[in-house]
């Protein structure tokens, strides 16, 4: 006949600690972190569009709104990865190569469809090729902001987003004396990867 005997309850709880509850005031300082730098992010695209506005003729605000909105397009469906990568901060890792060769062939189809997409958006074949040179970056961009969240680095997050319209402000606004509309576009591209720099 076995004997079982029988283990104590402390030896059970010194084995397998249980791990302590997260604390919901951190949660909260991470989430008041996020919103702040979105917030100055919008207020800071806001005054440089306000600034646009005012410094373009309407020909030209309409051409770089259009890029614009092919641009936000562009990040818009990059970032389905941020939150996987929230989830799951090691996939940046695994994902970085399919992400910047997806990047780099949308570019390159861009690139190569300039002079005909020009036409039909009615903007300059420079224009295009800024946005063939952003979309690189947009899913790097995205995977690095996911990463950044999912390891509670939300200082760096919010970081990568008050970054963009700083850079924005100085690189589009120092070149539209010179190239126009073109150097405000550029200043959308370059603040794109002066974000993801931040986020490295």
């Amino acid at each position: 006949m076995t004997t079982v005997e029988a283990t104590p309850r402390h030896h059970v709880a010194a084995e397998h600690p249980a791990s302590p509850p997260p604390p919901e005031h951190s949660a909260g300082r991470r989430q008041l972190v996020a919103l702040s730098g979105q917030l100055a992010a919008g207020i800071g695209n806001l005054l440089v569009s306000v600034a646009l506005v005012r410094l373009l003729l309407p020909g030209e605000y309409a051409a770089f709104t259009a890029f614009l909105a092919a641009y936000v397009l562009l990040h818009t469906v990059a970032s389905s990865v941020t939150a996987a990568a929230a989830l799951d901060p090691t996939l940046g890792r695994r994902l970085l190569g399919a992400d910047l060769g997806a990047g780099l062939a949308v570019g390159g189809a861009l690139a190569l469809a300039a002079p005909w997409l020009a036409g039909v958006g009615n903007v300059s074949v420079d224009t295009v090729r800024l946005l063939a040179l952003a979309a690189p970056s947009a899913p790097l961009l995205a995977l690095a902001r996911g990463r950044l969240y999912g390891l509670h680095r939300v200082g760096g997050t919010a970081a990568t987003l008050v970054a963009e319209p700083v850079v924005r402000a100085a690189l589009g606004l120092g070149l539209l004396p010179l190239v126009g509309p073109v150097g405000a576009a550029a200043g959308v591209v370059g603040a794109g990867y002066a974000a993801l720099l931040v986020a490295l």
